[in-house]
Order: structure tokens, then C-alpha cells, then sequence
């Protein structure tokens, strides 16, 4: 056994760690939607030379899921934020940390 064995799971779960419900659909595959415990993150992205101005109609949104979570990620595969209906769309990079959690770049999907 590793040390960070079972630290996925720690990290995702809502009751203990940092984890959400988020549907997860791949692109390939839309019907295949399920939901999933992930770490969801958005916050605004400052601008300017001091960092000091902040660009509300520029969001960086982020999601760490477990890898076996969503064991065929691909650039395009939905991610929807259930708590605020929030959908995001993979885009590179994707990077698993080879510990069970890969961290998902994702750009607002706008309906």
C-alpha cells in the first residue's frame, strides 16, 4: 500500500473533504452522463500590472476529479457544477498528479 492510497477518496468526499456533486458527460458519449464527488473551483481572474483589478467576465474554473472517476477524459467532456447549474468544457491541459486525482482546465460553457 502507498502512502497517498485513499487520498482521492478523502479529498472528493463532501462529508470530509473538499468534494461536490458535478455531472460529469463525456463527448463522445452523451447519454453516458453520471454524477461524480469532484473539487470544484472558480474564482475571478485579476488583470492588470498590480493584479489589483478584477475582471468579473473572466472566470477561472478548475475541477479535480478522482481518475477513476472519469477513467476516459478527453478534451470537450462536460462538467457541470450541480449546486449552481455552472457548466464547464475540458480543455487542455489535462493533468493527472499520479496519485489517483487528475486536475481539469475548463472554459465556461455559455447557453
Amino acid at each position: 500500500m502507498g502512502l497517498f492510497d485513499g487520498f482521492p477518496d478523502l479529498f472528493t468526499d463532501p462529508d470530509v473533504g473538499f468534494g461536490e456533486p458535478v455531472v460529469y458527460t463525456p463527448a463522445g458519449a452523451p447519454t453516458s452522463a453520471v454524477t461524480i464527488n469532484a473539487i470544484w473551483t472558480e474564482h475571478p481572474i485579476t488583470d492588470g500590472p498590480d493584479f489589483g483589478a478584477v475582471r468579473a467576465d473572466v472566470i477561472d474554473l478548475r475541477v479535480d476529479a478522482r481518475v477513476v472517476d472519469v477513467p476516459d477524459l478527453a478534451e470537450g467532456d462536460l462538467f457541470e457544477r450541480v449546486s449552481s447549474g455552472v457548466v464547464g468544457k475540458a480543455v487542455p491541459p489535462l493533468r493527472p498528479d499520479g496519485a489517483g486525482m487528475v486536475m481539469v482546465t475548463l472554459e465556461r460553457v455559455v447557453s
